[in-house]
């Protein structure tokens, strides 16, 4: 039989056919459509879909070894497409969906990894088992890493913020945006009051929007001084202490804050450590250690 790759008409993503059903199901929307053919003559016919996806499952594996998760899924599903009931796929699929789920939410895992077991031979279903509860194990972990991100706990040391180097970056340009949509609002008022009424509702429209882009801008620019202020005087030395101090909830929004400024050379010589820690960088010699260590990781990482 003739091997089929059907994609999905929505999201465009490999779907999976059930040969029983004569159906294919999306893994991404969960769209479901008939697995139907039309030839050159315009005949209606089912697209039937076995054979023996032993190389696809072995190029799968082989991308999932590599960490390339994305490409390891589509084959996966593509074995899946010649033989939907071979377990080693959907348990493919399964572990794909895990090790590649970053805020540790179920993402159809669950619904895969039960059509493996249903479908696995019964001396092999204890050892998915014990596979699958080490791989929610460590969903678990990131769940609990997710909840403390966002509830602003002191948290893990995968977020590190680098320092950069000067010369210090100043607000001008912020400034004088913000001046001149403050001064953009005021024209748009004045239009408003002098021109007929058909015009006034976008004059109208365009003033709040022009005035409220303004007060954001001023309002970014005071918080961030601030921000500079108590990090240099040394007055606080946490993340922690400067969201009490500024009234801020979302650490990880706070975080990106930080971040960007920091990167924008609006605060430099400064680093946050564990997501947590404002340290300062004192010597040349700690930029270069710093260097030297991302340097290993990306090595580590092509290895």
């Amino acid at each position: 039989m003739a091997q089929a790759t059907v994609k999905c008409d929505k999201c465009g993503t490999i779907m999976y056919i059930d040969a029983k059903t004569a159906r294919a199901v999306c893994p991404e929307c969960n769209y479901e459509q008939p697995l139907m053919a039309q030839d050159m003559l315009g005949n209606i016919h089912k697209v039937e879909s076995f054979g023996d996806p032993t190389e696809l499952l072995a190029k799968a594996e082989a991308y999932f070894d590599l960490q390339d998760y994305d490409r390891s899924a589509e084959f996966f599903a593509k074995a899946l497409n010649v033989d939907p009931n071979e377990y080693k796929g959907w348990w493919g699929v399964t572990r794909c969906r895990m090790v590649n789920n970053y805020l540790g939410i179920d993402n159809g895992y669950a619904q895969a990894f039960e059509k493996a077991k249903s479908l696995a031979p019964q001396e092999v279903i204890s050892e998915l088992q014990i596979k699958y509860d080490v791989y929610l194990e460590s969903l678990e972990k990131r769940k609990d890493k997710s909840r403390k991100l966002k509830s602003g706990d002191p948290i893990f040391r995968e977020v590190t913020i680098k320092a950069a180097k000067g010369p210090e970056k100043k607000y001008t340009v912020d400034l004088v945006i913000g001046i001149v949509l403050a001064f953009l609002a005021v024209v748009a008022i004045v239009l408003m009051i002098t021109l007929g009424p058909k015009l006034r509702t976008l004059f109208i429209i365009l003033a709040v929007m022009l005035a409220l882009g303004s007060a954001y801008m001023f309002r970014h620019i005071s918080e961030s001084k601030k921000i500079i202020k108590f990090v240099t005087s040394g007055e606080i030395t946490t993340v922690s202490g400067l969201m009490e101090k500024l009234k801020r909830k979302d650490k990880l929004e706070f975080l990106k804050l930080l971040g960007s400024m920091i990167v924008a050379k609006y605060l430099i010589d400064y680093k946050i450590v564990d997501a947590e820690y404002i340290l300062k960088v004192e010597s040349e010699s700690d930029y270069a250690i710093e260097k030297k260590i991302e340097e290993k990781t990306a090595k580590r990482k092509e290895k």
